[in-house]
């Protein structure tokens, strides 16, 4: 069951590394937007400097984009053109919709190939065969003495992996590493944390339908798992509640002011952030759900991280757009709330996008890929 090394996700960090050159961009094609960050080359120990960043958002929808590497291509130029990108060296990742993650336990004794364990184990976990699955994992639970070891898991379609580094190499670009996720978020709450190394932060990466939260200790994953919570269940109760479309709710919490939105809230004006309020109340249910798997996952970690303690929560992802969210958030909970500025914390010139700052989260994490050794 051992996967060709020409398709695995080189365990046990996804990186397919080539020649040497200008640092390489982190490429996120997230739902919506094409999000680039680069970073200048500087001397080993030197604080990064931002080269560029940009974020686009796509002529159509990423399916049909994803289907025509001209279009992509077309993108991209519009995007070096206007910003000072150097090369066409890209780390990236697969579109989330095309990766499944998990966590798995497994018994290790010294001596053992533990790749060919953790492959056997997976094997028997999903009860099929996976070879035709590329996957990469990282370590969860490695450093004490209990034999068994977690990791968390991530594996996508081979088919789809190649049909997507096809579309990358024929839209003109070089793809010299492809990672998971959770590890370009690790790898960004390392440098927002000043790399202290007993920093404990938690992280909820929001989604449409699903939503990670994930432990960070300095630079070593403690916990990942997702939870059934995400944007779109919670649009469709504010549509259903205030009687207007889901595209309206989102416009209501994403944006600063009313206009554009139903005559309802409209009409709610002047003060568009009470209709928010409003709207954050109705939702309170969904946040205490949130706030006790927030507990759930604290008192886990607490056992894990030896009674440390957690110092900060990251909001990433879809409800991290949205105004209000957060103070509302860290009402109900004791530790701090942030939303990330993951390019404030670099010497270079600011990009702003409509969303803020967390178009350019997973980029930024990707572009620190070989700034960050051992990250």
């Amino acid at each position: 069951m051992a996967i060709p090394k020409s398709m695995a996700f080189n365990l046990p960090v996804a990186s397919w590394l080539k020649r040497p050159g200008p640092p390489s961009i982190g490429l996120e094609l997230s739902l919506n937007r094409l999000n680039l960050a680069q970073f200048k080359p500087q001397p080993p120990g030197s604080s990064p400097v931002l080269q560029a960043a940009c974020s686009l958002p796509y002529p159509t929808d990423r399916d049909t984009l994803l289907a025509s590497p001209q279009s992509l291509k077309a993108l991209l130029a519009s995007a070096f053109k206007q910003h000072p990108f150097r090369g066409r060296r890209v780390t990236t990742l697969l579109p989330a919709d095309k990766v499944r993650t998990l966590s798995l336990s497994y018994q290790f004794k010294p001596g053992q190939d533990e790749a060919d364990i953790i492959l056997t184990t997976l094997a028997q976990r999903l009860n099929e065969k996976i070879d035709d699955l590329v996957v990469d994992y990282i370590p969860i639970r490695t450093t004490d003495d209990r034999p068994e070891r977690l990791v968390l898991i991530a594996m996508a379609r081979r088919r789809e992996v190649i049909d997507y580094l096809e579309l990358l190499r024929r839209a003109g670009l070089d793809v010299v590493s492809v990672e998971i996720g959770q590890t370009a978020i690790s790898r960004l709450i390392l440098w927002l944390n000043g790399h202290v190394p007993d920093r404990n932060s938690l992280v909820i990466n929001f989604g449409n339908d699903n939503s990670y939260l994930t432990m960070i200790a300095g630079r070593r994953l403690v916990i990942d798992h997702s939870i059934d919570f995400g944007e779109a269940t919670l649009l469709e109760r504010l549509a259903s509640e205030l009687d207007i479309t889901s595209l309206q709710a989102r416009a209501l919490m994403r944006s600063a002011d009313t206009h554009g939105q139903s005559e309802h809230w409209t009409s709610a004006e002047p003060c568009n952030d009470k209709a928010r309020s409003m709207a954050l109340d109705i939702l309170l249910p969904d946040l205490m759900q949130l706030k006790d798997e927030i507990h759930r996952t604290l008192i886990y970690a607490a056992s894990e991280l030896h009674g440390q303690p957690v110092h900060n929560l990251y909001l990433f992802g879809s409800l991290a757009r949205w105004n209000g969210l957060r103070e509302h958030l860290q009402s109900l909970i004791e530790i701090p709330a942030h939303y990330p500025d993951p390019l404030g914390a670099f010497q270079g010139q600011r990009w702003i996008t409509p969303d803020g700052q967390q178009d350019f989260c997973i980029a930024t994490g990707l572009a620190l890929k070989e700034l960050t050794p051992h990250a």
